[in-house]
């Protein structure tokens, strides 16, 4: 999490191009230079966390503030800061000192479960038509890709990736745990060298979460034979078990449907999310800071539009991927006609993903009076 909040430097401070997604609009945001000074806190508590012996206080105090970043811009809620936070506030619960050996364990099947449920999910949501066409594709073809292409045209072959990471989340809860953690590390394995410098050098910001994943893994799981499948989901008296069997293995459900956010949901990497860009007019573009400005291109020099990717904005300037979600597209747009002269200077363009079924996404653009135009 400390690796993770120093890769995603400007996504915790204001002192950005990028706007801000508060949960309520009439939030007061932390300006500079008390960004900068908050964001240096969070870090001072992380090594606290890791050194001391009995961190609980300190956890705590960070769990509040991470609470209130998170309010403050929904950007933030990205699917390794949702686990890591989870799991701190877990150990937060847990006293530290001697305890009867169940309450430990208790303690540790919860986060047994954070991330058994996050592997299932995964595989879940990349079950469906974008996916082979999009991301598998792009996989196969990595710098660091050693399967002959006889291998990577065989039919059908990009489910195994889903139903892989599937099958490590029920396996991970059962006596065959140990082969899930072998697959597991496998996989994060080849992530990292298809994500990594030597292959697209791509989100960063994600290593460490492979890493961590792995370590996970090992402590959690390896060699422990004191859990059941029926212990991690037997709802004790550890009033925590239910907000989390809740948020991680019945809420994403509900993504599938739309009704629940993506990232929260663990639909990484599966092309199965909303996607944005932007319409710009050139009489307008240049009205915007440099920063913005960068990020800004055109289809070919005929047209009087520039188009600025939301992806590419977020992931240079904030090292995080967009948090793909329509309430955050629309906040954004409303950020940038600010600078408009007409409701038609600036156009924001929402490419919808339609459940897992629909082969083909809802294209949606809206003007700077919220208009649908198409």
């Amino acid at each position: 999490l400390l690796i993770g909040f120093i890769l995603s430097f400007k996504l915790w401070i204001t002192t950005r191009s990028y706007p801000l997604s508060p949960v309520v609009d009439s939030l007061l945001q932390i300006s500079y230079p008390f960004d900068y000074i908050f964001f240096f806190l969070m870090l001072i508590l992380l090594g606290i966390i890791i050194f001391l012996p009995n961190p609980r206080v300190f956890i705590s105090i960070f769990i509040a503030l991470a609470i209130l970043l998170s309010l403050l811009d929904q950007s933030r809620w990205q699917p390794w800061f949702y686990q890591y936070i989870f799991m701190l506030s877990t150990f937060g619960f847990y006293s530290w000192r001697k305890e009867i050996p169940e309450k430990s364990e208790q303690i540790l099947n919860i986060c047994r479960l954070i991330i058994a449920s996050i592997y299932f999910w995964s595989g879940v949501n990349k079950i469906n038509f974008f996916f082979p066409e999009k991301t598998f594709n792009w996989i196969s073809n990595s710098p660091m890709n050693f399967l002959p292409d006889s291998i990577i045209t065989v039919p059908f072959l990009w489910l195994t990736i889903p139903l892989f990471e599937i099958l490590i989340g029920i396996l991970l809860l059962t006596k065959y745990k140990n082969i899930a953690i072998g697959c597991a590390i496998l996989m994060h394995t080849c992530l990292l060298i298809i994500l990594g410098p030597f292959g697209y050098n791509w989100n960063s910001v994600v290593w460490p979460w492979n890493i961590a994943m792995i370590l996970l893994l090992l402590v959690l799981f390896y060699k422990s034979k004191k859990f059941s499948f029926k212990d991690i989901l037997k709802i004790k008296k550890h009033y925590f078990y239910i907000p989390i069997i809740v948020l991680f293995s019945i809420m994403p459900v509900f993504n599938l449907i739309g009704y629940w956010d993506s990232y929260i949901s663990f639909s990484l990497y599966s092309d199965n999310t909303n996607y944005a860009r932007f319409k710009i007019h050139d009489e307008v573009v240049n009205s915007f800071s440099p920063e913005i400005v960068k990020y800004a291109f055109k289809r070919n020099s005929q047209t009087r539009y520039n188009i600025l990717d939301l992806s590419t904005w977020s992931r240079n300037e904030l090292n995080v991927p967009a948090y793909p979600e329509k309430r955050i597209f629309r906040n954004i747009a409303k950020n940038l006609c600010k600078n408009a002269r007409y409701p038609s200077d600036i156009t924001l363009i929402i490419y919808e993903r339609k459940g897992i079924i629909n082969n083909s996404p809802v294209v949606r653009e809206y003007d700077c009076g919220g208009y649908l135009i198409i």
